[in-house]
């Protein structure tokens, strides 16, 4: 990641992002738990109604263990 100059990151070329499938989501936490990040933050794009929703949807599998 790269600064933006406003002090967040922002993804590069070359750089992956996560797909917006709600089982891609319900992995990622525990997969960046796994190698050691405590915290890690979401920037959904397109911001729109159904990609929020996919990502907490997403989350709420993550936190019920499913």
């Amino acid at each position: 990641m790269r600064s933006t100059g406003s002090g967040y990151p922002s993804r590069h070329e070359g750089e992956a992002a996560l797909v917006a499938q709600r089982s891609v989501i319900a992995d990622a936490p525990a997969a960046c738990a796994a190698v050691g990040a405590a915290h890690v933050q979401l920037d959904v794009q397109p911001a729109t109604s159904a990609t929020f929703a996919t990502v907490l949807e997403g989350l709420a599998r993550f936190r019920s263990g499913a």
